[in-house]
């Protein structure tokens, strides 16, 4: 098995790594709460890898706990969004799952604090994503059609 630079990758056929996300589409008077790592030129959506025989709920739950010190209300499956890239010459696979989320005991649009030294999360207006280098980059399109935010869609890179 290759070593890991995440202690909850997954790798599969040939040693590729492949990385199972659930991630939480948090959305307030049209903007939307974004996650920055402090070294990355991207931003993501809050959540992230889902260690193995945890369900992709428990890993949302887990996940915002752990970097906003929050609890939150998972109302609803939104899609999913296959995702490919190369890391130290290594190509890369996800696919994230995501889910309509709100944040408990935030006041709207007051960024929150990171509970993680080398996170920072922040609220975009949905009109301005494509500024922000959001990755997977479909997710500006899909969350900008607000009619896809309340039914089930599916994106990929891999196209």
């Amino acid at each position: 098995m290759l070593k890991s630079k995440h202690p909850r990758e997954m790798f599969c056929i040939n040693k590729t790594p492949f990385h199972v996300l659930a991630r939480a589409v948090i959305i307030e008077q049209e903007h939307i709460l974004l996650a920055h790592e402090k070294e990355s030129p991207s931003t993501f959506l809050p959540g992230g890898h889902v260690e193995i025989g945890e369900s992709v709920i428990t890993t949302i739950e887990r996940e915002l706990l752990e970097e906003l010190g929050l609890k939150c209300i998972i109302s609803a499956y939104l899609g999913a969004l296959e995702h490919s890239w190369t890391r130290d010459g290594l190509q890369q696979f996800e696919m994230n799952h995501l889910f309509k989320v709100t944040l408990m005991s935030t006041t709207p649009l007051v960024n929150p604090t990171s509970k993680e030294d080398h996170l920072e999360f922040y609220w975009v207006p949905i009109d301005e994503l494509e500024n922000h280098n959001v990755q997977p980059y479909p997710l500006c399109e899909i969350i900008k059609v607000k009619d896809n935010i309340h039914g089930a869609w599916w994106g990929s890179t891999l196209l």
